[in-house]
Formats: C-alpha cells, sequence, structure tokens
C-alpha cells in the first residue's frame, strides 16, 4: 500500500473508532484518488508544501 492509502486508511480507522458529525482531512498528500476516494469525497482538502491553507475551503466542507 503506498503512502496516500496508508494515511487515508489511518483517517478511515480513526473515523471507525471516534464517530463524528462532520470531519475534514487536510493534507498534501493525494487522499482524494485512492481506495477510499468514496469514503474521501466533500472532506478532503488538498494542500501543497509551503502554500498556506485555504481557510474558506475547510469551512465550506465543515458547514455542509
Amino acid at each position: 500500500m503506498d503512502l496516500d492509502n496508508l494515511r487515508a486508511h489511518e483517517i478511515m480507522l480513526f473515523l471507525e473508532n471516534n464517530p463524528v458529525d462532520n470531519w475534514v482531512a487536510v493534507d498534501d498528500l493525494h487522499l482524494d484518488i485512492n481506495i477510499f476516494k468514496e469514503e474521501m469525497k466533500n472532506h478532503f482538502v488538498h494542500t501543497f508544501s509551503g502554500i498556506h491553507l485555504i481557510k474558506d475551503k475547510i469551512i465550506e466542507l465543515l458547514n455542509r
């Protein structure tokens, strides 16, 4: 399993053991193009190393 899938799997395991009503994953890995693509849909903000987070995108996802 590659690093993107391992990170997404780690997030899914956490959520399985810690249920929440709403969540957002923020990462510079491509968590939305792996085997957990559907689970990450509408819950993932992709960042790039050295570029600041986009606050509005995170708020938009949390308010869905």
